[in-house]
């Protein structure tokens, strides 16, 4: 499942035929109604009826996306690929409360993530300076992690053997600094 199948079916549903929702797409119909015959297979239902005015969801298509492709109940995260450590963390923070490993639904884009989250497929983790400038207000809740899990630990990285400018040797003094006295509050 990406991003595309869920435009794709998100434009059917709402405008009721494959050629419609392929004009509004900027694609061909056939593209359309094959993204559909192949997302139907994939769960193995029917997701639209099909008639000669167009196509009206079916009982099943009609439930939230969301809970086809997750089962009821069940949680699903949404991740970039194994070795984020944000995916980590959120791993981290569900098996510390004890909830089981959930199903991922994993994908190479942020972009392809946030869309996802925003149609009810599930939940992500990642940094607040990511979320702001790619999601409109008001389409996602964001909720703060509690002080100590809301914490990633990150490194400035160069070249050892390259020329400290001025500039760099006193912001690595100003980052020792602000360490030094976060591990003095803790």
């Amino acid at each position: 499942m990406d991003a595309a199948d869920l435009r794709i079916f998100e434009a059917v549903a709402r405008l009721g035929s494959m050629s419609r929702a392929a004009l509004a797409l900027h694609t061909v119909q056939s593209n359309v109604t094959a993204h559909i015959r192949q997302l139907e297979a994939r769960l193995g239902l029917a997701l639209f009826e099909r008639s000669g005015r167009g196509v009206r969801l079916t009982a099943a298509g009609a439930r939230p996306l969301a809970r086809l492709l997750a089962g009821e109940g069940d949680i699903r995260i949404i991740v970039l690929r194994a070795g984020c450590s944000y995916r980590q963390r959120l791993e981290e923070v569900l098996a510390r409360r004890g909830i089981p490993a959930p199903r991922l639904l994993e994908f190479g884009t942020l972009e392809a993530i946030f869309a996802s989250v925003a149609a009810g497929l599930g939940i992500t983790l990642l940094p607040r300076a990511l979320v702001g400038p790619v999601v409109r207000p008001g389409r996602l809740a964001l909720e703060a992690l509690p002080r100590g899990e809301g914490r990633v630990e990150t490194v400035f990285a160069r070249r050892r053997d390259c020329y400290a400018s001025g500039a760099l040797r006193a912001f690595l003094e100003v980052m020792r600094r602000q360490e030094a006295r976060s591990v003095a509050a803790a």
